[in-house]
C-alpha cells in the first residue's frame, strides 16, 4: 500500500495534534490549592470585608471545575489560577481593611486619653486670683 505525501503529512499532523492534546494533565493540584485558599479566606472572615473578590474567586473555581468536566484542562488550570489569585486578593484587602480599622481605633483611644489628660490637668491648675 502506498500513501502519497499529502496524506502522510495530514496523518502525521493529526497524530501530533492528538498527542499534544493528550499531554495536558488534569489540573488536580491547582484546583486543590485554589479550593484551600478560598476555604482559608472564608474561615478568616474575608467575606465581611471583601465579598466581591471572594465571590469572584468562588465563581472562577466553579467555572474551572466545569471546564474539567468538559475536558478543557488548559482553561480549567487558568481559571483555577485566577480563582487562587482572587482569593489572595480578597485576603489581602480584608487584612488591609482590618488593619485600617485597628489603626483608627487606636487613634480614637489616643485622642480620648489625650483629652482626659488635658481635662485632669485643667482641674489641678491653680485658679487665677
Amino acid at each position: 500500500m502506498r500513501i502519497n505525501h499529502r496524506t502522510f503529512w495530514m496523518l502525521l499532523g493529526a497524530v501530533l495534534f492528538a498527542a499534544g492534546c493528550a499531554s495536558v494533565p488534569l489540573p488536580r493540584e491547582q484546583l486543590a490549592i485554589s479550593q484551600a485558599v478560598i476555604d482559608n479566606a472564608k474561615g478568616a472572615g474575608v467575606a465581611q470585608y471583601a465579598p466581591v473578590e471572594l465571590a469572584a474567586a468562588q465563581d472562577k473555581l466553579s467555572k474551572a471545575k466545569l471546564a474539567v468536566r468538559e475536558g478543557q484542562y488548559v482553561a480549567a488550570r487558568r481559571l483555577a489560577e485566577e480563582a487562587e489569585a482572587d482569593a489572595q486578593l480578597a485576603q489581602n484587602r480584608a487584612l488591609a481593611m482590618k488593619s485600617n480599622r485597628s489603626a483608627q481605633q487606636v487613634e480614637e483611644a489616643n485622642r480620648a486619653l489625650h483629652w482626659e489628660i488635658n481635662r485632669n490637668d485643667a482641674q489641678f491648675l491653680p485658679s487665677a486670683p
